[in-house]
């Protein structure tokens, strides 16, 4: 079974219509829940989409996003006390802004679930040797 961490700007583009990779994500979404794919969300991520949904689509349509996310997932990653320092030490070895702690946290929970590929459109995974969603076959 294909397990899939979600991150922020998959989250975004899947419930923000107006974002530029939303008929890619609402796809690609259907495409790994029809296969089975498990979802797993952070807590980190979903406190980092509300913030960012909050002022693209307003508080309602953020909160209503927040309790599907929760709906469709498989399970909850609990960030304990190993996982941030593991995300602190791949954070010290990025060289762009582009890849933010948040995005280590996202990459050392692939790495605790044994997931296969992360639902983003961020490059800066595959810079990380992280596969994208999109990119699993």
């Amino acid at each position: 079974m294909t397990s899939v961490v979600l991150d922020t700007d998959g989250l975004l583009a899947l419930f923000n219509p107006l974002d530029i990779q939303a008929e890619k994500a609402v796809e690609l979404a259907q495409k790994l829940a029809d296969a089975g794919a498990e979802f797993w969300v952070l807590p980190t991520t979903m406190a980092e989409f509300a913030l960012l949904a909050s002022s693209r689509v307003g508080m309602t349509r953020t909160k209503e996003a927040l309790r599907k996310i929760e709906e469709m997932c498989y399970g909850v990653i609990d960030v304990n006390r190993k996982m941030i320092r593991a995300a602190m030490d791949l954070y010290d070895r990025q060289t762009s802004k582009e890849e933010s702690l948040f995005d280590c946290i996202v990459m050392v929970a692939v790495d605790t679930v044994d997931a296969q590929c992360i639902f983003s459109f961020d490059g800066g995974y595959k810079k990380n040797g992280y596969v994208l969603a999109k990119d699993f076959s």
